[in-house]
């Protein structure tokens, strides 16, 4: 897998997931956006959803392992993405213990990490896929240093 980026915060996830069902029309990727929304307790989901038309199956994958800490939500999540062409896009945060939200992130709180979401995409050739979703996540990135 190729790292091409980092997301602030679930916001970001969302809003960039949301870019994306847009741009290729897929309202699977946006459904499972409203999966994505820890509670103030201890939360655990595991969503396997296989799309399919005609012979053509997409699959998405989805884990969150949340709970609340020093009243911050922490844990860990993971989205996965595989076109029915077999091409990836995957976002998982880089650590178990991170915070969730950009929102409750404070630097004096030690011991936690910040709230940053790597994006992959498989390295495979791909006329539009890749190019879409490279281009997608420049623009919300250029969108939110702004803010």
């Amino acid at each position: 897998m190729k790292l091409i980026g980092a997301l602030r915060g679930l916001e970001e996830v969302k809003a960039f997931l949301s870019k994306i069902s847009e741009a290729f029309g897929n309202e699977m990727v946006m459904k499972m956006t409203g999966w994505m929304t820890p509670a103030h307790f201890r939360y655990y989901i595991d969503i396997r959803l296989a799309e399919g038309e005609s012979c053509c199956v997409a699959n998405h994958h989805l884990t969150m392992n949340t709970h609340l800490q020093d009243e911050m939500i922490c844990g860990r999540f993971c989205y996965c993405w595989i076109t029915s062409r077999e091409h990836a896009l995957i976002i998982e945060s880089i650590s178990d213990c991170q915070v969730i939200y950009k929102r409750d992130w404070n630097e004096e709180k030690e011991g936690f990490c910040q709230p940053w979401y790597n994006v992959y995409i498989g390295e495979e050739n791909s006329r539009r896929f890749y190019p879409t979703v490279i281009e997608t996540l420049q623009k919300i990135l250029e969108d939110n240093s702004r803010v």
